[in-house]
């Protein structure tokens, strides 16, 4: 049976965590300053596979695009992120 679990992640470039394999993440937002919190749709009982998130200031160019999947846009304040999951199909043809 799948559930919704979150995932709670400093605020870096790149954030790497273990989650269920299959996992669907569902919305990330700022948990406290300096966090993530991020939702996901998982089985519990699945395999960990690990994950990469990016996160991406306004303005910055994004020369691996290519390899990124949107997630969702987090709005703390003045800062504004874009998160990216670096593609799980081209991060293993890679």
């Amino acid at each position: 049976m799948k559930t919704i679990w979150k995932y709670p992640a400093i605020i870096n470039d790149t954030i790497r965590f273990e989650m269920q394999e299959n996992a669907e993440i569902l919305k990330v937002a700022i948990a406290k300053p300096r966090y993530l919190a991020i939702w996901a749709l998982v089985d519990p009982g699945a395999t960990l596979e690990p994950r990469y998130i990016r996160v991406i200031d306004t303005d910055v160019s994004i020369p691996d695009l290519h390899s990124l999947d949107y997630i969702d846009t987090v709005i703390d304040g003045p800062f504004v992120w874009h998160i990216f999951e670096k593609n799980r199909r081209r991060q293993y043809e890679e």
